[in-house]
């Protein structure tokens, strides 16, 4: 739309030109979803490296609405947590904290209660 405006300041196209062609880009500009805000890695570290501090102080519907954002699906036997799948928008933050905190091991956590070793 810019060029086309400085088209028209120009003197290059008339106002008939200008508005036929910037009619149809404004229609799509808003049909356009705002952009989504993204946060750096090293802000992501950050906020992964205080959750469970946020968890333990936020109220319990604040904790399932977390947990229905963030996870496509959860597998529990009683009342253990045998699997998690994070949504794929969130898979990197997982890898990310793996890394940093047992050096990118992806084995199970806890799988010594479920087979009763």
């Amino acid at each position: 739309m810019e060029r086309w405006k400085r088209l028209f300041v120009i003197g290059d196209i008339d106002e008939a030109r200008y508005r036929e062609e910037v009619a149809p880009l404004r229609e799509q500009a808003s049909e356009m979803e705002p952009p989504v805000e993204t946060v750096g890695a090293e802000r992501a570290l950050q906020h992964l490296r205080s959750v469970g501090a946020l968890w333990s102080e936020s109220p319990r519907d604040q904790q399932r609405a977390f947990v229905r954002e963030v996870f496509e699906s959860m597998e529990l036997r009683g009342p253990q947590l045998t699997a998690i799948t994070p949504r794929a928008q969130y898979a990197p933050f997982f890898v990310f904290d793996r890394l940093e905190r047992f050096g990118g091991e992806m084995g199970s956590v806890g799988a010594d209660v479920l087979v009763g070793e």
